[in-house]
């Protein structure tokens, strides 16, 4: 039975004939479709409601590290894959980042032109899909300094985001979706115990930038992960081995439960549709 600080999660175990037991990764969530891929990184989009799957066509990047996104283009009524890509070994100090696209409607991959940015500096994470673009952390390649990228799937193109105003460029931690807005997380005190959230109120005016913070003891910043918001006041955090329920109006933390002991687990948000994997024909694999 949970205790006082504790709240239990229910799974919810989904069978797809056409992937692999061994399910590798859960890259992205958009609208009730999940891109998840399995041990040997064939993708596929599924529907945990109605368990439909669609395989994508292979997409072979080798000696790579590579970032997913997935995101729906209201103009062309499509949803999309991004994948930003780069070279695992950068012996010659050049940095460069390939970006690929599906497209659902197309049902095939494409090669765009490069990012004009340079996203090798951070750690590896899903973009964050708010107001028709994916984001990412990134570096300006001319000044060097941090900027938020963000991918417009209407026109297939980067174009940069305005940070909050007194943020250094060493302190970023991770760039997420919450309540709609954009959130960019960073660790601004000197101790070790207090997270600063800064969200984006209206989307892409610079003074919207809105900051709260999460101070906890317990929690080590660097590997705390703000997964989504839980009604007004509550957030979901992913804090190393541990999925925790913060309070930010009482600073007080409860353990989420779950009736499940995963070797490893992602955390990402998903929201039920009936909405389908496939365009066109419903044909699985």
């Amino acid at each position: 039975m949970p205790q006082n600080g504790e709240i239990y999660g229910i799974s919810r175990k989904l069978y797809f004939p056409h992937i692999s037991v061994d399910w590798g990764y859960v890259y992205a969530s958009c609208n009730g479709l999940v891109l998840v891929a399995d041990s040997d990184n064939v993708q596929f989009l599924i529907n945990p409601t109605t368990l439909k799957c669609h395989k994508l066509p292979t997409l072979s990047l080798v000696r790579c590290w590579n970032m997913y996104g997935l995101g729906y283009d209201v103009v062309s009524d499509d949803f999309k894959v991004v994948v930003l890509s780069f070279p695992i070994s950068n012996k010659e100090n050049k940095t460069f980042t390939c970006v690929y696209m599906y497209s659902l409607k197309k049902g095939l991959w494409e090669k765009l032109e490069n990012s004009p940015y340079d996203h090798s500096r951070f750690h590896l994470c899903s973009g964050a899909f708010v107001n028709g673009a994916l984001h990412w952390l990134a570096r300006t390649t001319s000044e060097n300094s941090t900027t938020i990228a963000a991918f417009d799937l209407s026109v297939d193109k980067f174009s940069e985001v305005p940070k909050p105003t007194d943020l250094q460029n060493y302190c970023f931690m991770c760039i997420a979706a919450l309540k709609g807005c954009l959130c960019v997380s960073t660790h601004l005190s000197p101790s070790m115990d207090t997270i600063t959230f800064w969200i984006m109120k209206e989307y892409g005016v610079k003074e919207s930038w809105t900051k709260f913070k999460i101070t906890e003891p317990s929690f080590d910043v660097s590997l705390t992960t703000l997964v989504c918001s839980i009604g007004d006041d509550d957030v979901l955090l992913d804090v190393d081995v541990e999925v925790v329920v913060y309070n930010m109006k009482e600073n007080r933390r409860k353990n989420l439960l779950i009736d499940v002991n995963p070797i490893n687990y992602d955390g990402l948000t998903f929201v039920d549709s009936l909405v389908s994997p496939y365009f066109g024909s419903e044909t699985e694999g």
